[in-house]
Order: structure tokens, then C-alpha cells, then sequence
């Protein structure tokens, strides 16, 4: 089973590289790190759970365009807080 298993961490080792330049390309990041305690906006976050907080917890990063100079553009799809 350990080449099998050994086998399948690096497919999927692979395909974390693969998505991780297509996001590139595309100019697109994660805004949020799962577990941190990030300041609450509604632009980058949909609220679940108790009633919204200046400073909420990140349980799905938001995808967000960066633009040329770094800094982030447009959300593509929001993240989660709670």
C-alpha cells in the first residue's frame, strides 16, 4: 500500500502545482487564511453564524484579481467569516 499511497501524494502534489500557476496566470489569490482572525468586510466576506463582529474568524478564504501593482482588484468569489 506505501507506493500506492506514495503514488497518489505526488499526483496530487502535481496538481497543487498546476493550480496554483494557472491562479497565476490568471492573476487571481486567496484573501484570508483559514483560522485567522481577520477585520470583517462585507466586500470580501459572507457572514455564517452569530451576528457580525468588527473581527471575525476566516472558515473559506475569498478568491480575489490582484491587480498589476499587487494589490487586490476584484473579489471572484467570496469567503466565508465567522
Amino acid at each position: 500500500m506505501a507506493p500506492a499511497a506514495r503514488d497518489l501524494l505526488n499526483r496530487v502534489q502535481a496538481l497543487a502545482v498546476q493550480v496554483e500557476q494557472a491562479a497565476s496566470l490568471r492573476a487571481l489569490d486567496l484573501y484570508g487564511i483559514p483560522g485567522e482572525e481577520i477585520e470583517m468586510s462585507p466586500k470580501f466576506f459572507t457572514i455564517v453564524g452569530s451576528s457580525p463582529r468588527q473581527r471575525m474568524l476566516v472558515k473559506q478564504p475569498a478568491i480575489v484579481r490582484k491587480r498589476p501593482d499587487g494589490s487586490v482588484g476584484d473579489v471572484v468569489a467570496k469567503g466565508i467569516v465567522e
